[in-house]
């Protein structure tokens, strides 16, 4: 099942309307949508086709869903959903993780990687679903531009490991302030 397909028209940005968003469903992917990823990921994090294979394989789950922004078949902007959990003072919130979001290196700093967060944002609108992600310091601003929020807190643990970067949410939850955090697994 293809979740949404739709064509991009107008906008602001040279070429969008060549452009086509696909949200799928992890287990709907097919040989040419992994090879697409893996290529795309390898651009920025070179751990080869085996690894990004693994990394797909173990923390990808199948009603998970795989963002794409294409020009005809050419895989210009990707990134992943991933179904998680917040927890803070025993409260525990469903959420999305956004992961490996990537611009294919010949299409960067065109502005298709702020289109996508867009369309996320858009989707997260249907799924009613806060949408955490993680990121270095060093790329929090590119988020703040795009209406994310920073989530402020004292310990942090991603699926039983410490964690000490940033946290970005959107929208935001109550006041983005929290003592110790949760989320159940790596996104």
């Amino acid at each position: 099942m293809r979740l949404l397909h739709y064509r991009v028209v107008g906008g602001w940005m040279n070429d969008i309307n060549d452009m086509n968003i696909e949200i799928l469903v992890h287990r709907e992917l097919n040989g040419e949508d992994i090879k697409a990823i893996i290529d795309i990921k390898d651009q920025h994090w070179k751990y080869g086709e085996i690894s990004q294979k693994a990394w797909l394989r173990d923390n990808i789950k199948d009603d998970d869903f795989h963002i794409f922004m294409r020009r005809k078949k050419m895989l210009v902007a990707y990134a992943d959903l991933v179904k998680i959990n917040f927890i803070s003072k025993n409260d525990s919130i469903e959420c999305l993780g956004l992961g490996n979001l990537c611009v294919d290196k010949l299409e960067e700093h065109k502005g298709y990687g702020s289109y996508l967060l867009s369309q996320i944002r858009d989707f997260q609108n249907t799924e009613k679903k806060p949408i955490l992600l993680l990121c270095k310091k060093s790329i929090e601003d590119f988020y703040l531009a795009n209406g994310w929020s920073t989530v402020h807190y004292i310990r942090a643990e991603i699926g039983h490991e410490t964690y000490n970067k940033q946290i970005m949410v959107y929208p935001q939850i109550g006041s983005n302030k929290f003592g110790e955090i949760q989320i159940n697994r790596n996104f």
